[in-house]
């Protein structure tokens, strides 16, 4: 097994968006790109005739090599700026707490290892992503941008009656994830070819959301 790593810069905002939202007129986005956004993208870029052998009800080469799991599409976690890395997300066993028996403030734990004795609740580290080649792990949580979108029958006239309010929490321009599709050697030189150049990924393109390079 090999893996190809490619970098995904986003140009606008971008919406990974979650199945389910907490309230019925929003959207929120992951803090990743999902693998299947990634592959989506990638179908999208392949010739027609390439993508009909896809729908075809016959097994087929590349059917196997994208949908049947041949190759698989991991998600996209934040690069980390000074080692050019992905990060990774924080494993749920990390704690911290305020104060420890030792007398250190704000340790982080691995309640995996074993339980520790804490005077204070302990409580979630901060931050989603870490940098686990490094010796002391850094943090790190990609910005989001929040905007509000006014959807209406008639874009001439915005009312209560006929409009409706939206709002979006996004992926921020500028953010960089890292990317990783995991296959035999041969299949990814297959892929390769349609992975570098601009893209349209997540959800709302046509709102002016999901350039990315």
């Amino acid at each position: 097994m090999a893996a190809l790593t490619f970098q995904i810069k986003l140009l606008s905002p971008v919406l990974a968006q979650q199945a389910v939202s907490q309230e019925p007129n929003s959207a929120s986005t992951h803090l990743y790109l999902p693998g299947s956004m990634i592959r989506g993208c990638l179908i999208h870029r392949l010739p027609t005739s390439v993508r009909a052998t896809l729908t075809d009800t016959h097994h087929t080469d590349w059917k196997a090599l994208l949908l049947d799991g041949r190759a698989r599409f991991l998600n996209a976690y934040p690069l980390h700026a000074e080692t050019q890395k992905r990060m990774l997300p924080i494993p749920h066993s990390w704690r911290a707490a305020e104060k420890v028996v030792s007398g250190d403030d704000g340790l982080a734990y691995d309640a995996f290892l074993g339980p520790v004795e804490v005077k204070e609740k302990s409580k979630s580290f901060r931050g989603r992503f870490i940098t686990p080649h490094l010796v002391q792990p850094q943090v790190y949580e990609p910005s989001v941008l929040s905007s509000a979108h006014n959807a209406s029958d008639d874009r001439n006239r915005k009312n209560a009656q006929n409009s409706t309010v939206f709002r979006y929490d996004a992926l921020a321009e500028g953010e960089t994830f890292v990317a990783v599709v995991v296959g035999e050697t041969s299949d990814l030189n297959r892929l390769l070819p349609y992975i570098e150049g601009d893209v349209l990924i997540g959800g709302s393109r046509t709102g002016g959301y999901g350039r990315a390079t």
